[in-house]
């Protein structure tokens, strides 16, 4: 079957201007010793010999003809005084050119040159003094099949890089096998997690938050880990509860989608500090943790060390401290002390809960801060504190807790713009529900000056004032009776 095939040369060369078809015969040959080693055994090749010059027009039916006279002769003197030692013309201008050869050899008999004539391009190709098949080394059939397969290769070599590529990021460097915990240097709290290659997997959104050790479960050490509310987490409010070897003991479950009377909060929130203690005194440990969520409610969650749910508290503003302490003597369990803020009054409180009746919401009068369907749970004491700034209202209060021991709790009140977050106002509580006021920071001595100038509260007055607690009784606020 008959094949037509299109050829294309590029030529390399410093004259300025090729014209004529006196080159096809170069290129006839260059082609077909092409196509012929293509059809060949590999392991030969054809090579032109360097030495030899050839020029001639082809036709169609593959036969060398004449080439412009004058132009040959300009050709000859070319081929004469350089390296070549050979030149093919075409057969019928053999003997005109063989005269102007013998010319040239007069003059210069020192030079030579062998001259030889050819009619078609069959014959070009059998003349072994121009054509011969040598037998290729390894190195060069290597260089040639590596040239002749260069797309595919590279094509491949792309592909395989791409896929290792893939590989190592999705199946090592996101590997979401866990293989071990780091603690942190500020223990008890951890790190992070990394796979069985020793990436991280998970990092706290907060530094110290949502990872902690336990020393006080029996048996190995054991970890609890708390998903974070960001853009990589895709649950919210979950505990999940592992060994040293990563193995999952336990998952839960903490929150759902939250119905004030006006708004609704959907499922997105922080598992944040946990507090591990033995409550009742029988040798296992209770697990208490906060939830929180941008805006509010805040979430108490209590529950044991196989991961059931003892109880939730939905308080309303941002939670300080969370404490264990055994406030209330003669119950035979400690109570759940929880200091912060209320966002209806945007004052300190501290709440006193028992940890195993942990239900219903923080005192409210305002339905907007309401928790749907929850009843109030002031607990054993729910106490709002006075405003930091005397005779002046604050923009936002909170308590936090100083030091806890047994029966002995120092408290603090700080306020946010105003003093940013130092404490201004000391109190203590103890036992039985005491409370009362300790003193004022030298912060609040200065913050007093920019308020008022010149004048500082202090005596009595400041004393009557911070002694004026109130405690949530019978659905209204009542003042401590001293």
């Amino acid at each position: 079957e008959a094949k037509h095939i299109r050829v294309e040369y590029a030529v390399n060369q410093p004259a300025s201007i090729l014209t004529g078809s006196s080159a096809g015969c170069a290129f006839e040959l260059i082609a077909s010793l092409a196509m012929d080693t293509y059809g060949r055994n590999p392991a030969y090749e054809n090579q032109l010999y360097q030495d030899v010059a050839i020029t001639g027009r082809v036709d169609e039916e593959g036969k060398v003809c004449p080439v412009d006279q004058n132009t040959l002769k300009e050709k000859l003197s070319a081929v004469f005084f350089s390296r070549v030692k050979e030149f093919i013309v075409p057969e019928v201008q053999l003997e005109m050119i063989q005269v102007y050869h013998k010319e040239l050899r007069s003059r210069f008999p020192h030079r030579k040159l062998k001259l030889r004539g050819v009619t078609s391009i069959d014959e070009v190709m059998e003349y072994r003094g121009l054509v011969t098949t040598q037998k290729r080394t390894f190195i060069s059939r290597v260089r040639q099949f590596f040239k002749d397969r260069s797309i595919f290769i590279l094509s491949a070599i792309a592909v395989l890089m791409a896929s290792g590529l893939l590989f190592y990021w999705f199946g090592i460097v996101k590997n979401q096998s866990p293989g071990k915990i780091v603690l942190s240097e500020d223990q008890p709290f951890v790190s992070h997690i990394e796979n069985r290659f020793g990436y991280p997997i998970w990092t706290p959104s907060e530094p110290g938050y949502g990872l902690i050790k336990s020393p006080k479960l029996p048996g190995e050490r054991i970890f609890l880990l708390g998903a974070a509310r960001s853009a990589s987490d895709s649950v919210y409010g979950l505990l999940q509860c592992y060994d040293e070897r990563m193995n999952l003991i336990w998952r839960k479950q903490l929150t759902e989608t939250l119905h004030y009377e006006a708004n609704q909060f959907e499922n997105h929130f922080n598992v944040r500090p946990i507090l591990i203690d033995d409550f009742d005194f029988d040798g296992t440990c209770e697990i208490v943790i906060e939830i929180n969520h941008n805006y509010f409610p805040r979430v108490v969650v209590i529950m044991s060390e196989e991961g059931i749910i003892l109880g939730r508290y939905y308080h309303a503003g941002a939670i300080r401290s969370i404490k264990a302490n055994d406030i209330i003597p003669g119950n035979n369990s400690k109570e759940l002390l929880i200091a912060g803020v209320n966002n209806e009054y945007r004052t300190g409180v501290l709440t006193v809960l028992d940890p195993f009746d942990l239900h219903g919401q923080s005192p409210q009068h305002n339905p907007g801060f309401k928790m749907k369907g929850k009843e109030i749970n002031s607990g054993y004491a729910y106490i709002k504190f006075p405003r930091t700034i005397f005779q002046e209202g604050s923009y936002r209060d909170a308590a936090r807790i100083l030091t806890n021991r047994d029966g002995d709790v120092r408290l603090s009140l700080f306020n946010y713009p105003r003093a940013k977050g130092q404490d201004l106002v000391f109190f203590y509580f103890g036992q039985n529900l005491e409370v009362e006021f300790v003193g004022i920071s030298d912060a609040y001595q200065r913050l007093q000056k920019e308020i008022f100038g010149s004048v500082v509260h202090s005596g009595p007055d400041l004393v009557n004032y911070f002694n004026g607690l109130e405690y949530w009784a019978d659905g209204r606020w009542l003042k401590f009776s001293r």
